[in-house]
């Protein structure tokens, strides 16, 4: 039998990581548990992502930082870029992704009606260790099973975790001061809800209007997106957006038609 033949094409190498790293089938226990802790999709899923993905300008950088990822999260950080890429992509956008530099810089440059925008993306990762409701624990006694199950969503708690990945992203968003941009995260876990994000983005604009909070929004900022692996059952919705500034055209028409997208 004649040894493998090396894989040198970046996008074949990031799919062989993706394999690697989220073949669930052949991995052990441990990693297993890992990686469906991330994400509940599957390899294939991601596979197609990268496959898509080759049409836009720059995704060679987005390959080769999957072909190194060390975990499956760290993976999953890379593909929900590509995901979001291709939603712009879907709305007659141009896309760019941005090679990483010395400086933290967005992730993307899209650009249409006339108008241009960076766009820095962000995943938020389930918290670790992931606690688990009393639903999916082994040997539980029934009124623990109960509240397991009847435990509401949300809280201080999720809405403060995307409030703080938001903030966190300000730093690149400031890297290119007087350009419109847009931050977009991203939730493959059920622990952070639609919700959490609005009240997050109230709690933003909230805080621009006290004079002795510090914490000021840069001044492109545009609007935030949350996105989700849920599926609204009446809408189909699975991207929200919200303004920090009153919007005009052609912004207005990108947030309505991001709202009524299917990553």
């Amino acid at each position: 039998m004649p040894p493998p033949t090396s894989v040198h094409n970046p996008r074949d190498q990031a799919i062989a990581q993706i394999r690697r790293l989220m073949g669930h089938a052949v991995l052990d226990p441990e990693t297993r548990r890992k990686a469906s802790r991330e994400t509940s999709r599957s390899p294939s899923a991601e596979v197609r992502l990268v496959e898509e993905a080759t049409k836009i300008v720059g995704s060679e950088s987005v390959f080769r930082r999957i072909a190194k990822a060390k975990s499956a999260g760290d993976l999953l950080d890379c593909t929900v870029e590509i995901r979001l890429a291709l939603v712009f992509d879907t709305l007659r956008f141009e896309v760019k992704f941005l090679t990483p530099g010395t400086v933290e810089m967005p992730d993307l440059l899209v650009s249409r009606d006339g108008k241009s925008a960076y766009v820095e993306i962000r995943r938020i990762r389930p918290p670790h260790p992931q606690h688990l409701p009393a639903a999916l624990q082994p040997h539980v006694a029934d009124d623990e099973l109960l509240t397991g199950l009847l435990e509401p969503y949300g809280g201080e708690e999720d809405v403060k975790k995307i409030e703080d990945e938001l903030r966190g992203k300000f730093r690149q968003v400031r890297a290119v001061k007087e350009s419109n941009s847009i931050i977009a995260t991203w939730s493959d876990r059920d622990f952070v809800e639609e919700v959490d994000f609005q009240q997050a983005i109230r709690n933003i604009r909230r805080s621009q209007k006290n004079p002795d909070d510090g914490r000021q929004i840069p001044e492109g900022l545009l609007f935030c997106v949350f996105g989700w692996f849920w599926m609204d059952c009446g809408t189909g919705q699975q991207l929200y957006c919200e303004p920090l500034k009153d919007l005009t055209e052609p912004f207005l028409t990108w947030t309505s038609e991001l709202e009524r997208a299917r990553p």
